[in-house]
Parts: structure tokens; sequence; C-alpha cells
């Protein structure tokens, strides 16, 4: 499979990820919305090498996994205006898990959990 890119989409109670991918190209997600998924974004692929992703503009809303955001390779990552709510009484989870990163990771100004 090649690249994708996932463009103002509803994504509602997925139950592995809303987006996901095992390769490495270049990935843009944009202006999503995501309610009640396990996880918005699972880039576990667990490769040394890099690959392009943006994630701009994202509404993740009561995720209910572990991590809302996993990214897992070396990048480059750009992440702007990306917003995890939570409106549950749980106990809050963290919004990104970043692993075996070794390369240029960009969170700008917007980027955050709520």
């Amino acid at each position: 499979m090649g690249n994708w890119h996932a463009w103002e989409n509803v994504f509602l109670r997925s139950k592995t990820c809303d987006l996901g991918s095992l390769n490495l190209m270049a990935f843009s997600v944009i202006n999503n919305v995501s309610v009640g998924s396990r996880c918005f974004f699972d880039f576990s692929t667990g490769h040394s090498w890099g690959s392009p992703v943006s994630l701009t503009g994202n509404r993740i809303l009561d995720s209910t996994g572990e991590w809302a955001v996993m990214l897992d390779n070396a990048g480059p990552y750009l992440v702007i205006d990306t917003t995890r709510f939570s409106y549950a009484t749980s106990a809050e989870s963290p919004t990104f898990l970043i692993e075996n990163f070794r390369g240029l990771f960009t969170l700008a100004t917007g980027a955050t959990a709520c």
C-alpha cells in the first residue's frame, strides 16, 4: 500500500484506530474529527527510518484507548492545532506517545490535550 491523505472526515467509535499505517510514505491527516474511538492515529510501525507525517487541525473527542496518537518511527512529524478533548469522568490518558524517535518533530501552538 502506498501513501494516503485523510482530509475532513468524521470517525465514530472505531474499535482499533481511525487511521494507521505500517509503511513509510508521506501522509497528511487534516481537519478530521474523531469521536469515541480507541485511537485516532496509530503509526506504530517500529521502523527506524522516517516517514513524513502532517497532523493538522484535527479534533479528538473522548478517545477510549491508552493513547490518542501513537507516533513510532523517525518522522519528521508536523503536528499543528490537533486537540484532544475528554468529557469522560474517568482518569485522563496522555494524548501523544512518541517512541523510537530520531527525526524532526514540530509540535506547534494549538496542539494540546484538554
